[in-house]
């Protein structure tokens, strides 16, 4: 039997002339789908969205797309360098940590450019009463004992929580998991759009917990929900970024680009 080769990552699309920059983008958020739109007729400018491949049935941005891993931090500064890279954006989830490591790394490793568009983390409202931790451990201890529990983590890591066998969880996420779940019930599906959805959610199911991560943007209507309805809130922290240029909104993007390329 033959060794079976990897199979490298094709970039969807026709290239650009040679004089034109080409942008390397870490997608897989609204703010990343967003850039690439606002991009997409700007002659000046070619943008490759990349995707990790997560997810099964992502949303196609405008301009080229790749869809894949890179190798680590060699692996992304090979492809910077092969693909001409003029700049680096990750504009990937605020917990996609590793992803932003490596792209922090390699971009400095090959003197490019690099940009990381990463949403603010929600802030205390009057009223809310969720308290913070720094990682799922944590989380996993703040849950009440025998409690009744909304968990919106991602699918990756919802497998933390199945230690606690003393409680019941209502798991909610986009896609089918590939690792255990807690005990309780699954749903597959994006968050509620309003507070009132999440309160029909919490009270059909008896919830008196709610564990998620603090990614800032929208999905604020459970943490509304769990408020009005009185029920704790444990929300876990987005991890620390590398010291490099960061932005949270997709307009200061856009003029990080323009001064960049002098469009």
């Amino acid at each position: 039997m033959g060794l079976e080769t990897a199979t490298i990552p094709v970039i969807e699309g026709n290239p650009p002339p040679a004089n034109v920059p080409s942008v390397l983008l870490l997608g897989g958020t609204t703010e990343a789908f967003r850039l690439a739109q606002m991009f997409v007729n700007e002659p000046g400018i070619d943008i490759i969205t990349s995707f990790a491949g997560r997810t099964s049935s992502p949303r196609k941005p405008a301009g080229r797309l790749r869809v894949g891993g890179f190798g680590g931090v060699e692996g992304l500064a090979d492809f910077i360098v092969n693909e001409r890279i003029s700049a680096v954006i990750d504009a990937t989830h605020p917990f996609a940590s590793t992803i932003t490591d490596h792209a922090y790394q390699a971009a400095k490793m090959v003197s490019v450019p690099h940009l990381h568009l990463a949403r603010s983390s929600w802030n205390k409202k009057h009223g809310d009463i969720w308290i913070e931790v720094p990682d799922l451990a944590s989380a996993v201890e703040q849950i009440p004992k025998r409690a009744r529990v909304m968990l919106a983590v991602g699918r990756q890591e919802a497998a933390a929580f199945a230690v606690r066998q003393d409680c019941w969880f209502l798991t909610r996420m986009l896609e089918q998991p590939d690792g255990p779940l807690p005990p309780g019930d699954l749903i597959l599906g994006r968050p509620g759009h309003t507070p009132d959805e999440e309160c029909a959610l919490m009270s059909d199911n008896r919830i008196n917990c709610v564990v998620a991560k603090n990614s800032g943007g929208p999905g604020y209507a459970k943490i509304e929900a769990a408020n009005w309805m009185g029920i704790s809130v444990v929300l876990v922290s987005q991890p620390q970024t590398p010291p490099c240029d960061r932005v949270s909104v997709v307009g200061d993007a856009v003029v990080w680009m323009r001064r960049l390329f002098s469009l």
